[in-house]
């Protein structure tokens, strides 16, 4: 089943300020306030070898979409409004399999943002989602690249019931100096210096059911944690 891990390196703390300040959505010390707020060492982010828990992650993330109105917490062009996951998640409801529900899903995505195409490709016995930015000329945040995959892996995983395996995850950047975090919060092979960022299925998995219903949706995100 799916279970937070118990640590969470900084450098995913750090990468989730990243489009906010891109954005210039984060002036003077507000990132300082914002921790102090999540109940955070205020200098957490000058500590490169720091860690914080998995609720304490989640806290921060829920804490900055509301602050900022934005579940994209400034990475895409258009915010996405709280509520838009769960207007995601239900659309993928009442699909036949899950592979049905994952084409809805993504479809839906495409629809709420303009910055990312998502394409679900098949080689041999895997099935692929691919994430591919729509203006390749504008370098996306290394965080925008670990974020999508773990929402669209999770949704997914609830969707079949709780489990849900990934063969691969694909990352189109290099190797990052926290790089050796990533099992934590990917659990399979990852591979980086790839054309597109991905994560790879056994397709035999998506011929399966969706085992979820709108009730189940609610407490799914009431209860949804963003690691």
């Amino acid at each position: 089943l799916l279970s937070a891990p118990a640590f969470i390196s900084v450098a995913f703390v750090r990468g989730m300020f990243s489009g906010l300040l891109r954005g210039g959505r984060l002036p003077g010390s507000a990132e300082r306030e914002l921790l102090v707020q999540a109940g955070l060492a205020p200098d957490l982010l000058d500590q490169p070898s720091a860690c914080i828990t998995a609720d304490q992650y989640a806290h921060l993330m829920r804490l900055l979409m509301g602050h900022f109105n934005d579940e994209a917490l400034g990475f895409l062009s258009r915010p996405l409004r709280p509520g838009t996951l769960a207007l995601l998640a239900g659309s993928a409801l009442g699909a036949a399999t899950l592979g049905g529900a994952l084409r809805r899903f993504a479809r839906a995505f495409t629809l709420v943002q303009d910055d990312v195409e998502v394409q679900v490709v098949s080689v041999g016995a895997q099935t692929g989602v691919e994430l591919r930015f729509t203006d390749p000329a504008v370098v996306q945040p290394v965080f925008l690249h670990e974020l999508l995959p773990r929402v669209f892996w999770r949704v997914l995983a609830w969707l079949a019931g709780g489990r849900l395996q990934v063969e691969r995850f694909d990352f189109a950047f290099a190797r990052p100096v926290h790089a050796d975090s990533y099992a934590k919060l990917f659990p399979g092979q990852v591979v980086f210096d790839q054309p597109f960022t991905a994560f790879w299925l056994d397709t035999l998995h998506l011929q399966g059911p969706v085992r979820q219903d709108k009730a189940a949706l609610r407490n799914f995100l009431a209860a949804a944690q963003a690691y």
